[in-house]
């Protein structure tokens, strides 16, 4: 109560919560945009685990969604299901030739998703009546 006191919420805010018997402090965590190899060998990351971002969005879900989708038109388009296993050197420098397209595709449109709801959670956070002006 005292942190939001200090941070200079409004009183229907500090009303709230001081109605609350438990308070929980939840981190936003998100990748760095520099992290941009979403695989090693045939282990791939999508959704969260390549690119978590603030949630300010909604589109956790949807980008994850849109990976798979990528993902599989990257395996596709190398013809995976028709590759030779005997040879394992060319099958692995296919995978990994999708595997690396997959990133190089994703990785623009999740970066700016990412700074654009970082951006929207910092105004829709900010404190006091000068936050509740410019966020409202």
């Amino acid at each position: 109560l005292e942190r939001l006191q200090a941070a200079g919420h409004v009183e229907e805010v500090l009303e709230l919560a001081k109605g609350c018997k438990r308070f929980f402090e939840l981190g936003v965590c998100e990748r760095p945009l520099g992290f941009n190899r979403w695989h090693r060998g045939r282990v791939v990351l999508v959704g969260d685990s390549a690119h978590a971002m603030p949630p300010f969005l909604g589109q956790g879900a949807n980008q994850g969604i849109q990976d798979a989708v990528c993902l599989a038109g990257q395996l596709r388009e190398i013809g995976l299901a028709n590759l030779d296993t005997s040879d394992s050197a060319k099958m692995s420098s296919a995978i990994e030739s999708a595997l690396a397209a997959y990133t190089a595709k994703r990785l623009p449109p999740v970066a700016l998703l990412g700074l654009e709801s970082g951006f929207l959670g910092q105004v829709e956070t900010l404190p006091g009546p000068g936050g509740a002006l410019l966020r409202d």
